[in-house]
């Protein structure tokens, strides 16, 4: 019996599946949160400085998506390196032992950053004032954000 309760057998015949699995989850995992968090930086740069941005805007995505995928695939390299990779006790595919917090490290400073956005631009709109084109389009957002009382 393995750690998780599985047979060897089962996990010597489907090494190459739990390695697909695990390289899958953790790349779309990371790639997901990258490009929200991409989302964030360019609602953030819209809001605060909303006549002066998008005029480069078609040419960072190349760098956007360079970082995306870089750090998405970077994140799997010392799991897959040291083949920590392998059935976890809850007999899902994933990585092992400490490697785990190269996902739930970048997971973390994702949740903070948006919750650090979303505070940044209601404290933006909440400044500006009712005469500011900026806080009247936004004004739907901010009635969704107090229905949920995130605001």
């Amino acid at each position: 019996m393995s750690v998780a309760g599985v047979s060897n057998e089962w996990k010597d015949s489907h090494d190459a599946w739990c390695y697909t699995s695990t390289i899958v989850g953790q790349v779309g995992a990371l790639a997901a949160m990258g490009w929200n968090f991409a989302i964030i930086v360019d609602l953030i740069f819209i809001v605060y400085f909303p006549t002066r941005y998008g005029a480069k805007e078609t040419r960072q995505y190349r760098w956007t998506h360079l970082a995306v995928w870089s750090v998405a695939l970077c994140s799997l390299l010392p799991a897959l390196a040291t083949g920590s990779v392998g059935l976890s006790p809850d007999r899902t595919c994933w990585m092992l032992g400490p490697y785990i917090w190269t996902f739930w490290g970048f997971w973390c400073a994702f949740v903070a950053s948006a919750l650090g956005a979303i505070a940044a631009i209601f404290w933006k709109l909440s400044r500006d004032g009712s005469d500011s084109d900026v806080y009247r389009a936004a004004q739907p957002f901010v009635k969704v954000m107090h229905g949920y009382n995130v605001m």
